[in-house]
């Protein structure tokens, strides 16, 4: 059970960094609304713009932590399935 526990709190540990970095960049203006009517439609329209790239470790953190999760499913995988 060491490395179900392990991996989990790694995964854990990569969740919460990412959630840490997106409180930080979303605390600053990072984007700016614009609406208005759609006389042509009608109806309304809204348009989103960022105003600051969202940071490529973003996804590398997302990636780490889906892979800590991907591999405990693994290792549950082969823990569980009897050999043959």
């Amino acid at each position: 059970m060491d490395d179900f526990e392990r991996r989990l709190k790694r995964a854990k540990t990569h969740l919460n960094s990412l959630d840490v970095q997106v409180r930080k960049f979303t605390a600053g203006k990072t984007y700016r609304t614009e609406r208005g009517k759609d006389f042509k439609r009608g109806g309304y329209v809204l348009k989103v713009t960022s105003l600051k790239p969202v940071p490529p470790r973003f996804g590398l953190i997302a990636s780490d932590f889906i892979h800590n999760l991907r591999a405990l499913l693994d290792n549950l995988i082969w823990a569980t399935v009897p050999a043959s």
